[in-house]
């Protein structure tokens, strides 16, 4: 099964939810019960290049295109991403479960 994984908050690692997404992407491939599962970390386009996240076995880094309101307001970005395209771009790489 594919699980995508928001990676909004990869960027921000001393906020609770950067240190959860990076809890996550770090120690869930790793787990017994993930044999079998394929997890990919969907990323904003208007974040920086992944260059910074460390590849895990069974993973991989999605970037998509930047929504309408990137670089113009961040709070309308963030929305944007939240509800389409985040959810857009998990249908398009076919995850079964989005978290």
């Amino acid at each position: 099964m594919r699980i995508a994984l928001n990676g909004f908050f990869w960027d921000q690692p001393y906020t609770g939810s950067g240190q959860y997404l990076r809890g996550l992407w770090r120690d869930l491939p790793d787990l017994p019960e993930s044999r079998g599962h394929t997890f990919v970390l969907l990323r904003p386009g208007s974040a920086a290049p992944a260059a910074g996240i460390p590849p895990r076995r069974r993973a991989r880094v999605l970037t998509v295109a930047p929504g309408p309101f990137a670089g113009r307001s961040a709070n309308l970005a963030q929305l944007w991403w939240e509800q389409i395209g985040l959810p857009a771009a998990a249908r398009r790489v076919r995850a079964r479960v989005l978290h």
